[in-house]
């Protein structure tokens, strides 16, 4: 993947959280949460920044070395604040994390063509050690149904 192509694949995939950031930030706001919408919208100004710079922008693509790849995915979770990795339990994630942490994974759903749903209630799960009854688990379902047109089922 040559430089154009990864600055591409960036640029979209930051600008589809931008996008997911400001429509949750809105309608926080519009539900009286000023600050913590404001600060949504903010911190999806710099989010992924780091995948600009060194072992991330090298790496963090599909024709990576495997095990350059993950290395490259580990410090990206571990130095990123929206990733549950970074708390090392779901259970530690600030709110406004667990908001942006939402906006980018269905960024990353709607750049995969993927049901964000099914991957929130089995791969997430599993992944964060988490149930559909856990705090983190409600958050997520409440920030994704401000988010998207059609809510799925609570």
């Amino acid at each position: 993947m040559n430089d154009i192509e990864k600055i591409d694949k960036l640029i979209t995939h930051i600008q589809a959280v931008q996008n997911n950031a400001i429509i949750l930030g809105k309608k926080l706001i519009e539900k009286g949460d000023v600050g913590f919408g404001k600060m949504l919208i903010v911190n999806s100004l710099s989010h992924d920044a780091s995948k600009f710079f060194g072992l991330e922008y090298e790496n963090l693509h599909k024709d990576a070395e495997k095990e350059d790849l993950k290395d490259a995915i580990f410090q990206h979770q571990s130095t990123n604040t929206h990733h549950v990795e970074f708390w090392q339990s779901h259970d530690k994630v600030p709110d406004i994390f667990i908001a942006e942490f939402c906006c980018d994974t269905l960024a990353r759903a709607q750049e995969l063509a993927s049901d964000y749903l099914d991957w929130l209630t089995n791969e997430a799960n599993k992944r964060y050690n988490c149930t559909n009854k856990s705090q983190f688990y409600k958050k997520v379902v409440k920030y994704y149904n401000l988010i998207i047109d059609n809510p799925f089922k609570k």
